[in-house]
């Protein structure tokens, strides 16, 4: 009985569907507007710290599993070597993401990293966030928003995320790696400015900052990053990935019989 499988395997698109069915009662009215950054804020520190939490399961899990795994993890806790955080950095997720993966290949050595269905993990999730905004007051609050989002995803490939680097894999593609085409329009670059709002969250600098971006601000080619839906569907593309290898792990361990 693994304590933190079901919450593991919980898909983080639930946050999103609870928010749309809260607000579902508030209507969509002119007066309603100045709630949307206070729900969208909300929704977002909620996906980053439900995530945050999930990583940490994901190696405790891995920790128990395996005791060498184990002492490396508590050494690593201990030195600079190789730190997980909070699990809230791109390093931190990208590190837990290969310690996961040769897990795996311990216990299934012959698997292939081809065996993740990457076409399948982006397209189903752009389904699944039209379906729960469709129709929403969320929607309405926030339809150019939505309609950015839209124009992002369509400038994803297969070749932004999982992807081997080295010797490691790369959680997403550095936009250093990718075409010029890809490099104006990817996931890398879209999560260092997730990042940075989430940290602009979490400690409230907000409140001490402009309310409105700079003519600066808006003219960066990095401007269009600013959209909460476009955060959202990075992070639950993040999640799918996590729980897409943590099923071939479990599939490792119970093919190999040693539980």
């Amino acid at each position: 009985m693994r304590p933190h499988h079901d919450f593991i395997i919980s898909p983080i698109t639930q946050i999103l569907q609870d928010t749309v069915t809260a607000c579902g009662s508030c209507g969509s009215g002119i007066e309603t507007f100045p709630l949307s950054e206070y729900v969208m804020q909300s929704t977002f520190l909620k996906m980053t710290g439900f995530q945050e939490q999930k990583l940490k399961c994901i190696l405790w899990e891995l920790a128990t599993d395996d005791y060498e795994f184990r002492y490396k993890l508590l050494s690593n806790s201990k030195s600079t070597s190789k730190s997980y955080g909070e699990c809230s950095r791109y390093d931190d997720k990208k590190n837990i993401l290969n310690d996961l993966w040769e897990q795996i290949h311990k216990f299934k050595p012959s698997i292939d990293l081809n065996v993740i269905d990457k076409a399948a993990l982006w397209n189903t999730l752009h389904t699944d966030m039209e379906d729960i905004f469709a129709h929403s007051n969320i929607l309405e609050w926030s339809q150019s928003d939505f309609e950015g989002y839209r124009e992002f995803f369509l400038g994803i490939t297969d070749k932004q995320f999982i992807t081997r680097q080295k010797k490691q894999i790369a959680l997403l593609t550095n936009s250093d790696n990718l075409t010029t085409a890809e490099k104006t329009n990817n996931l890398y670059d879209a999560y260092d400015k997730l990042y940075s709002h989430r940290n602009r969250c979490a400690h409230n600098t907000l409140s001490q900052q402009p309310h409105l971006p700079t003519l600066q601000m808006l003219s960066s080619p990095s401007y269009k990053y600013e959209n909460y839906f476009i955060r959202f569907y990075v992070i639950a593309l993040i999640d799918r990935i996590f729980v897409r290898f943590w099923r071939e792990y479990i599939a490792a361990v119970e093919s190999s019989g040693w539980h």
